[in-house]
Parts: C-alpha cells; sequence; structure tokens
C-alpha cells in the first residue's frame, strides 16, 4: 500500500497554464533572434559529457556559448553579444 495519496496530475493534460506561459515568452525571445538571422544551436559532447550551445551569425559564423548562457538569453535574463568585424 502506498504511503502517498496525493492525485498525480493527467500525464496527456500538458505543462500547467503558468509553465505554457514561460514556454510561449521564451519561444518568442528566441523568434526574434531567429528573425534576425541568429540561430542557437545545442550540441552534447559524448567525451565530455557536457552540453553546450552554438549562437550561428546571419553570415554562417559561429561562436560557442555555455548551455546555461543559452537557457539565460530563452528566459529573458541575459542577451546574445553581436560580434562586431573588428578591421585589421
Amino acid at each position: 500500500m502506498s504511503r502517498f495519496h496525493a492525485e498525480l496530475p493527467d500525464p496527456d493534460a500538458g505543462p500547467p497554464p503558468e509553465v505554457q506561459n514561460e514556454i510561449e515568452a521564451a519561444w518568442e525571445r528566441v523568434q526574434t533572434l531567429f528573425d534576425e538571422g541568429v540561430e542557437i544551436d545545442f550540441e552534447v559532447d559524448p567525451v565530455r559529457r557536457r552540453a553546450f550551445a552554438s549562437v550561428v551569425q546571419p553570415d554562417g559564423s559561429r561562436r560557442r556559448i555555455s548551455s546555461r548562457h543559452a537557457v539565460l538569453v530563452a528566459c529573458g535574463d541575459a542577451v546574445v553579444a553581436r560580434q562586431v568585424p573588428v578591421a585589421v
């Protein structure tokens, strides 16, 4: 007999409304970057067993950022710094 008597939520119901609102807000923030031609790709390094993200600029250049930074961008707590070309 189980010691726990709490009713579990229906797994088919999806996330609660407050979580769904956060997901939609993150989607809109990332969509703004995508509209500017900037993408964030997530990858896993199987040897180091670590996740990381890459920022892909409109010109195709790639810059690695931490997965934490990428999540903070999606949450609205950080920004992706734009790369400024440097004259040599």
